[in-house]
């Protein structure tokens, strides 16, 4: 339930969120306030063109480092390009994507918001921290205008700079999925070759396909008709969800936790990429350490003799 403010604060609030800052509006609200300084064109396929998001973040390996995105309304962001809208794999999936591009997705499906609906971002902050959101608020699926289709979701993605706090790390993030409701996860189409599939959750960066420092990873059930509706039992709601995924880079995602104080409807991904030595480093490491072995060793002998 909300609390009463005074006038003077709800003035505050509004100025912080014209300037884009996050203040959640409840203890238990999923979705952040704020992240709205720009707004997606209408239609079934909009895309931005390349929005600095205030920091740096890395998805581990050489090259993974970014601090521009693109924000797409089919639900994703993706990093060093856009994805085209006739070029995206049917179905819709993370890994590989059409130009093998790193994405993050906390609903890729065939959002159109011809129908009504809206796509906001901008930068922010989260508990003093430098943050990018995005909302997608009440967005319909393709062929919306169906008789009888009300559905409407409204979800959120919120990137955390965290170098103040992993200072040892490679442009350490967090990943925050953050879920309101979601009333549909498919969109029903003529041809059923053609349909992009149910909803796929999860992030890949797959920059260079084949290579060592490729990885991709979706949630349970991702891809799965039904499993992250609201209200239907027996499935994993993603207003319900609400979990901390820790990772190393990224190829070590430890098995998520739930802690004390957590929001439903909130899934975190903890991406700490560490600082691995180029090879010439290493090997210059190991002569220094030879040679340091060395010195000490002929030291002794010296101070044997001399004894």
């Amino acid at each position: 339930m909300l609390k009463h403010r005074s006038s003077g604060a709800r003035a505050a609030t509004a100025v912080l969120f014209l300037l884009g800052v996050s203040c959640t509006a409840s203890a238990d609200a999923s979705i952040r306030a704020g992240f709205a300084s720009s707004t997606l064109p209408t239609g079934d396929y909009a895309v931005s063109d390349a929005v600095n998001i205030g920091f740096w973040i890395s998805f581990c390996g050489p090259g993974n480092h970014y601090n521009e995105l693109y924000v797409n309304n089919d639900g994703v962001v993706t990093f060093g390009g856009k994805l085209s809208e006739m070029g995206k794999d049917i179905p819709f999936i993370l890994d590989p994507n059409e130009k093998n591009l790193p994405i993050i997705a906390p609903f890729f499906a065939d959002v159109d918001t011809r129908g009504g609906g809206t796509v906001k971002y901008g930068q922010g902050f989260v508990d003093g921290r430098p943050a990018f959101g995005v909302t997608w608020t009440n967005v319909r699926r393709f062929q919306s205008n169906l008789p009888g289709d009300t559905a409407l979701n409204t979800f959120q993605l919120v990137l955390v700079d965290r170098s103040s706090d992993e200072p040892l790390n490679v442009n350490p993030f967090d990943i925050e999925f953050n879920y309101e409701k979601i009333e549909w996860d498919d969109t029903p189409y003529p041809i059923p070759s053609a349909a992009p599939g149910p909803a796929r959750v999860g992030f890949s960066n797959d920059d260079e396909p084949f290579s060592d420092d490729e990885f991709d990873f979706e949630l349970p059930d991702s891809g799965v008709a039904g499993t992250f509706l609201d209200g239907v039992a027996g499935t994993d709601s993603l207003v319900d969800q609400s979990w901390i995924y820790p990772s190393l880079n990224l190829d070590n995602i430890s098995s998520p936790t739930r802690v004390a104080g957590s929001v439903d409807g909130r899934i975190v991904f903890e991406v700490r990429c560490e600082v691995i030595p180029e090879p010439s480093t290493l090997l210059i490491w190991s002569v220094l350490g030879v040679a340091g072995i060395g010195v000490g060793q002929w030291r002794r002998r010296r101070r044997r003799s001399s004894g």
